[in-house]
């Protein structure tokens, strides 16, 4: 059944993702849920994003302490990109082509699973994650989360790129056939 939902959620809304100014500062906002600390940052995306992600972060929270336990990173750090090429950036780099239709990625800059230490790591937005539906997005940060979550006990597992340090996982806008 989470499978079904999670494709449904990927489906790319059928109206545009309002636009975004250019704006590349960043605005950064820190709020309780639970546990937790979540580092709300704009780096040119849309507030209301982030205002919809950190509504449906307490969900998603409890999801992931439900299947994995509490022992996991207390500060979550989540990034709205304005652009494609932000999102790019931010999402590590590499081909444009391989971050379209993607909603959202989870990134960690480093990992180390002998100390279970993760550092870098952050859930990032793509522009066009703003015009999912509220079900969609839940579904979509829940499942970013549970990257973000069991990272240090996951990482050899993960997807890696050219034998690059960073690791992602990503949630397509649209399914894959």
């Amino acid at each position: 059944m989470f499978l079904i939902e999670l494709v449904t959620a990927a489906v790319l809304p059928s109206h545009p993702a309002p636009s975004q100014p250019a704006n590349t500062a960043s605005a950064e906002t820190l709020i309780p849920v639970g546990d937790r600390a979540v580092r709300l940052t704009s780096i040119g995306g849309s507030e209301q994003l982030l205002t919809r992600v950190a509504s449906g972060m307490g969900g998603a929270v409890d999801a992931v302490v439900g299947f994995w336990g509490r022992d996991w990173p207390r500060e979550i750090s989540v990034l709205a990109t304005g652009t494609d090429e932000q999102f790019r950036v931010a999402a590590g780099g590499g081909p444009a082509a391989q971050w379209a239709d993607i909603a959202a990625v989870t990134v960690a800059e480093h990992v180390d699973p002998a100390n279970r230490a993760v550092t870098g790591q952050r859930i990032v937005f793509a522009p066009g994650a703003a015009g999912m539906s509220m079900g969609a997005l839940r579904i979509v940060l829940a499942h970013e989360l549970f990257h973000y979550a069991t990272r240090a006990d996951t990482a050899l597992d993960a997807p890696r790129r050219g034998g690059k340090s960073l690791v992602t996982s990503r949630t397509r806008l649209t399914p894959t056939r």
